[in-house]
């Protein structure tokens, strides 16, 4: 199984495209981050304008001028690999008010991100509501490495804050 942290960038700052020659299918699940990081360092999810607003930043929703057919491809690879999301509170809260409305099955990212499990990182929430979600209760670190113990390939999730530092706490694979 393949939980996804949706960054671009490993922790240890190597960007290394996923599918690499040393990859086992047979281990335990991956943690894997994917992030949407400019040449000039500006961290920003591709959302719309008034996503995520931090520091004054006005230009949310930058990216979607630029998608592509690679860059939808990349998003498409990207979910296709995961089986199971790892979702700070911010991106679950962005993410749970859109994506379980998008009901096309033939959605690539909406069909993956409403069927797979999604394990929300948050000391605020109490609860989470969108199907197939469940709170990590505790020590986030030790959560995560936990379910990185479970067979499957990999487990994927967004996010450029303090998941970030948690999850490499927890050992990311890529």
């Amino acid at each position: 199984m393949q939980i996804t942290l949706i960054d671009f960038m490993s922790l240890d700052g190597v960007v290394q495209a996923p599918g690499g020659p040393d990859e086992d299918p047979e281990a335990s699940m991956r943690l894997t981050l994917h992030t949407f990081l400019t040449l000039d360092g500006v961290v920003q999810a591709p959302g719309g304008p008034d996503e995520d607003t931090d520091g004054g930043f006005t230009h949310g929703g930058w990216t979607v001028p630029f998608a592509d057919e690679e860059f939808g491809s990349t998003m498409t690879e990207w979910f296709d690999r995961a089986d199971a999301f790892l979702l700070g509170r911010r991106t679950y809260d962005i993410f749970s008010s859109y994506w379980p409305h998008v009901t096309d099955p033939d959605d690539p990212i909406a069909s993956k991100l409403n069927a797979l499990p999604k394990y929300v990182a948050s000391s605020s929430l109490t609860s989470v509501d969108w199907q197939h979600s469940e709170l990590l209760a505790g020590n986030v670190v030790d959560a995560v490495a936990k379910l990185k113990e479970q067979p499957g390939d990999r487990v994927a999730g967004p996010r450029q804050r303090r998941p970030r530092a948690d999850a490499h706490r927890a050992r990311s694979d890529r």
